[in-house]
């Protein structure tokens, strides 16, 4: 059975390599991302599920509790005191798209590009016009407004806006 694990910031790789040291199976799926930082931009390899791993445990043979004390590793993801399983297909699919270079970002980040005309709808900025900063890794979508003559940055979902 896979099991979700929920790591600090950045910090996904140092949760592997000492989760693998005590035996267990990890896999943090990555696709490759284009970062820009001081006028430069790179293709760096992120994780798909940024603060995310999965782990493959026998819940009636392994010893799971040490892995909420690995470093790097936040928490277990449970619902209440149990264990939530992620099904073994939803983490063989993930490989073999990963595998075959299929797994891709959210669209958001093909649809749109900062420096874009955006339009707000079904939100408490509806058909306002912004331009977007940036796109997080979290598919959320930050733009520049024009709000009471000041420029405002709001950070908003992608489904939540159209181009202008």
């Amino acid at each position: 059975m896979w099991i979700a694990v929920n790591t600090h910031a950045n910090a996904e790789d140092l949760a592997v390599a000492n989760i693998e040291r005590q035996g267990f199976e990890c896999y943090c799926p990555k696709v490759m991302t284009v970062r820009r930082h001081a006028r430069k931009t790179t293709t760096v390899l992120r994780p798909f599920f940024p603060g995310y791993l999965f782990v493959r445990i026998d819940p009636d043979c392994d010893q799971w509790r040490p892995i909420v004390y690995s470093r790097g590793v936040r928490a277990v993801v449970m619902f209440s005191d149990q264990l939530s399983p992620v099904p073994d297909e939803f983490v063989a699919d993930l490989k073999s798209l990963e595998n075959a270079g299929e797994l891709k970002m959210p669209a958001s980040r093909q649809r749109f590009s900062p420096g874009q005309k955006i339009r707000c709808y079904g939100t408490a900025f509806h058909d306002a016009i912004g331009q977007i900063v940036k796109i997080d890794e979290k598919d959320r979508i930050w733009t520049l407004m024009e709000i009471l003559g000041r420029k405002v940055r709001v950070r908003m979902p992608s489904k939540r806006v159209v181009e202008a």
